[in-house]
């Protein structure tokens, strides 16, 4: 039988038919930070990959919270840190590596760019601020990486958008071209955990995140997935139009903490979507989930002001 208790995994993009390309949030040196879950007819398996080539006088990646593809360049991802932590370490990055896929037992570093300054006074990113999710798509000549950043009980989760440019080298560059709250109001202590961006037409793509509830290490977890607005790319132009209300959940999930969002994987037909979990001490899980019907309000479980006199559950 296939592994289906997986380490926890904090981003995730689809790399071939029923491939997926998976980042952990590891921060000691022995943890893993790359990985791949295949999906078979006896379920998902897991195994981890390195990262040849990795600079001597780059520190090791570190709380990798997202992964995508870099459009139009085969088999080139950009996987993105949480943010600065200068105590620890040079971080604050976005990595270009290259992953051939199939039973590769490897990727390749490419190169490394900072997508934002560091805070001032050598301070870290503040926990609102850090960055949980990416993607890229393009259009024409014009490529735009979309950056979900966390949020917190008083922040709702943001997106933040621009032109990256100098992908055929080792380091690209990042112009923010403009940022919009990815829902009306804070949802729980984690208004953003992914990023993904689905095609509606030649010039537009619905964002999608993720927004989830944490009570602690041991659970319990809520997550709710859904619609954020519509990209827009003509020409130079990038813009991006909200719900006009946070009514556009998709999917409410039960007792787990959903960290990356992917395609479905080509096995699983009725599948609308793929997850993968970081549920902390219980490891995580990749799932399929079945298409969602409607758009819905989320759950009022997830909402901060609500947490405490509904649950009784505190926020860390």
């Amino acid at each position: 039988m296939a592994q289906t208790l997986l380490p926890g995994i904090s981003g995730m993009v689809k790399v071939a038919g029923n491939q997926f390309l998976v980042v952990h949030d590891g921060k000691k040196k022995t943890e893993p930070r790359l990985g791949v879950v295949d999906v078979t007819a006896e379920g998902p398996s897991y195994r981890q990959v390195g990262i040849n080539n990795w600079p001597s006088d780059e520190d090791p990646a570190n709380d990798l919270e997202g992964v995508c593809a870099i459009p139009k360049r085969q088999g080139e991802y950009l996987a993105v840190e949480s943010g600065f932590y200068p105590e620890y370490g040079d971080f604050g990055r976005i990595v270009k590596f290259g992953y051939g896929g199939g039973a590769s037992a490897s990727a390749q570093y490419l190169g490394v760019f900072r997508p934002f300054p560091p805070p001032a006074d050598d301070a870290e990113t503040p926990k609102h601020e850090q960055i949980e999710g990416l993607a890229s798509v393009t259009q024409g000549d014009t490529t735009v990486l979309l950056l979900a950043l966390r949020g917190d009980r008083n922040t709702p989760g943001a997106l933040v958008w621009g032109a990256l440019d100098g992908l055929e080298g080792g380091t690209p560059t990042f112009q923010e071209a403009g940022r919009h709250p990815l829902s009306s109001q804070a949802i729980a202590d984690r208004g953003a955990a992914d990023l993904l961006a689905r095609p509606v037409s030649d010039h537009a793509w619905e964002v999608w995140s993720v927004a989830s509830l944490d009570a602690g290490d041991l659970g319990p977890f809520r997550s709710s997935i859904y619609s954020a607005g519509i990209l827009t790319i003509f020409g130079e132009t990038i813009a991006f139009i909200p719900h006009s209300v946070c009514g556009g959940v998709l999917w409410d999930i039960e007792g787990l903490k959903v960290e990356a969002l992917a395609e479905p994987a080509e096995l699983i037909p009725a599948s609308g979507l793929s997850i993968a979990t970081d549920d902390e001490v219980h490891g995580g899980v990749w799932r399929p989930i079945l298409k969602s019907a409607a758009l819905k309000r989320p759950s009022a479980m997830l909402f901060s002001d609500n947490v405490m006199g509904a649950s009784g559950i505190g926020l860390g």
